[in-house]
């Protein structure tokens, strides 16, 4: 990986940070139509920081870290596939033991919900 990408990566991970900081400012303010809104934009920046990461496996844990964040982002948003796919995508890395046990948890969360949608 060079450096622009692990700058892109970092800059994308600090722009989801910042939107879910709002969503969670929001979700305290009980405007729950704008806090997921806001938590789609954050899981959008998180999801492209961490697919920037997808295939580089000598940077754990940043990107099963990033990967984890994007998967509990897309469950605050309701998007219950894609939170899926992207505990998927961690748990594919060589990610720390604490982390694979959140990216299962963050995948069983999401198979829990879409069995409810089915």
């Amino acid at each position: 990986m060079n450096q622009s990408t692990l700058k892109d990566s970092t800059e994308m991970h600090q722009k989801a940070m910042d939107w879910a900081n709002k969503a969670v400012l929001a979700e305290k303010q009980n405007k729950q139509h704008q806090a997921k809104t806001y938590f789609q934009a954050a899981f959008e920046s998180e999801k492209q920081a961490a697919m920037l990461l997808m295939f580089d496996f000598v940077k754990e844990p940043s990107r099963s870290v990033l990967f984890r964040s994007a998967a509990f982002l897309a469950i605050k948003a309701g998007q219950y596939r894609e939170a899926e796919r992207m505990a998927a995508f961690g748990l594919c890395g060589n990610p720390p033991e604490e982390i694979a046990d959140e990216l299962r948890d963050a995948f069983n969360q999401s198979q829990h919900y879409l069995k409810l949608v089915a």
